[in-house]
């Protein structure tokens, strides 16, 4: 029925709106009378009863929204009877009395002793009236005060909350990637951190992330991108960093330590709620409001998601040839005591031609097979270096340890071989010959020195690098 001194259209919008009005309300008032008890409670105060705070709440809301609609309706008892339907709206049955405002603030300011309290509630009840009118009737944004309890066909299904978790660490993944980038501009300590030490350090960065982030807006990153938010599972409130700290720290530990049961608790849950999530009294809903940055967390999210995609098959890849590399090396585990056996051959002091002749002939022939069996470990150890630089370059200092000590180990054999030859030759050929070969062989010789200076070098940084992991 038309309500006297209002326009029909605005009568008609106004009646097609309050049961979303009421809805508004109804999680207004449910944060607003949580909020009065806590501090209530903090004050050591009395409190009315419940039922009585809530019945002052939910008549001073409609009565602000009433008078929020003076413009649309000037009739103040067109208004009254919009603020009687919205009051039984939100209460779901009509009082048995009518609180008028002064009673409304008596009953609240049993509860809320402090003057500044009050003010700040008279404040709050006018800015979620106001936003409820806008919201309903004008298309505004939701009320960010207007939280509820979560309902069933609101909550997020497991395999939507799955892919959420999966990208928010894949960025989790991401970080670890940096950190290795890290390790090889600074070098030093960091160098000798465990990998497994590294993963869980990673670990916990997430989940110290992932509780500022619910602490402070309700949701996370991957979370985010799909669409879905925490909430308390009592009020629909954000939760706090208590309750952050129990669902990502705790409970997550709950469900993962008991091999995934506590996920799966939460397919037969109504609001499927897993069991870290019943320990810290959560659910996961689809948002409730659109983000202003919800674009840029999906960007974000799913670019470094397909990065991860590309990333770890090549990783697996890079693993393999790691497995590989040090299979062989472990095969070939004497080689670099051949080389050492090769140089002390060709430089050991002789007495005789015959002397050094026997020993230049043994050089030649075991530096070759020397030379050649570096060279098939080189092969291996520099694909490894090239593909760690890419994938992961925390290991690439110490792979390029190894590779430049099987690098020595050959230019070694290549500087022995080139000194036996010379110097059997200069003994055996002419005698016009003789000088130039056996300047290069001591050239050779030079060489062959040197270098092996620096493989000692190598192996003891290889040594050390070893024992240190």
């Amino acid at each position: 029925m038309p309500m006297p001194g209002a326009a029909v259209p605005e009568v008609q919008a106004i009646e097609a709106a309050l049961p979303r009005l009421a809805s508004d309300l109804a999680g207004a008032r449910a944060q607003l009378a949580s909020e009065i008890g806590q501090r209530a409670a903090a004050a050591d105060a009395p409190t009315p009863s419940p039922a009585a705070l809530e019945q002052a709440l939910t008549r001073w809301l409609a009565l602000r929204v009433a008078n929020a609609l003076a413009i649309a309706v000037p009739d103040a008892g067109a208004r009254a009877r919009i603020a009687d339907e919205l009051e039984d709206r939100v209460s779901g049955d009509a009082p048995a009395t009518r609180l008028d405002e002064p009673e409304v603030a008596r009953v609240v300011s049993e509860a809320l002793a402090d003057p500044l309290h009050l003010d700040a509630l008279h404040e709050r009840i006018d800015s979620a009236a106001t936003v409820a009118v806008r919201h309903v009737l004008l298309g505004g944004p939701a009320p960010e005060a207007a939280h509820r309890a979560p309902r069933p066909e609101e909550t997020a299904g497991m395999g939507r909350r799955l892919v959420a978790f999966l990208l928010d660490y894949s960025l989790v993944l991401c970080l670890g990637f940096v950190g290795g980038m890290l390790q090889v501009l600074v070098g030093g300590p960091l160098e000798k951190l465990d990998d497994q030490f590294l993963g869980y350090l990673l670990v916990a960065v997430g989940a110290l992330v992932n509780m500022q982030l619910l602490a402070t807006t309700g949701t996370t990153l991957g979370k985010l991108a799909l669409g879905l938010e925490v909430v308390s599972a009592g009020d629909g409130g954000r939760p706090d960093l208590v309750t952050a700290f129990r669902r990502e720290v705790l409970g997550r530990f709950l469900n993962q330590v008991l091999l995934g049961i506590g996920y799966l608790a939460g397919l037969r849950h109504p609001l499927h709620q897993t069991w870290g999530d019943r320990l810290a009294r959560t659910a996961v809903i689809r948002l409730r409001r659109p983000r202003g940055w919800q674009t840029w967390a999906r960007t974000a999210t799913f670019a470094t998601t397909l990065t991860a995609l590309l990333y770890f098959p090549a990783l697996l890849v890079f693993g393999s040839l790691d497995q590989e590399a040090a299979a062989l090396i472990q095969a070939e585990s004497d080689l670099v005591s051949l080389a050492d056996s090769v140089y002390t051959l060709s430089s050991r002091p002789v007495l005789t031609d015959e002397e050094m002749a026997e020993d230049m002939r043994g050089v030649a022939s075991l530096a070759p097979s020397v030379r050649d069996r570096a060279r098939k470990i080189r092969g291996h150890t520099s694909r490894l270096l090239t593909m760690s630089r890419l994938l992961a370059p925390w290991q690439s200092g110490e792979i390029a340890r190894i590779d430049s000590m099987y690098v020595m180990v050959e230019r070694c054999m290549v500087s022995a071989e080139e000194l036996a030859t010379n110097t059997l030759a200069a003994d055996g050929g002419a005698d016009s010959e003789a000088p130039a070969l056996r300047r290069r062989a001591q050239y050779a010789a030079s060489d062959l020195e040197a270098d092996h200076d620096y493989l000692r070098l190598l192996v003891t940084r290889v040594s050390g690098r070893s024992e240190d992991g």
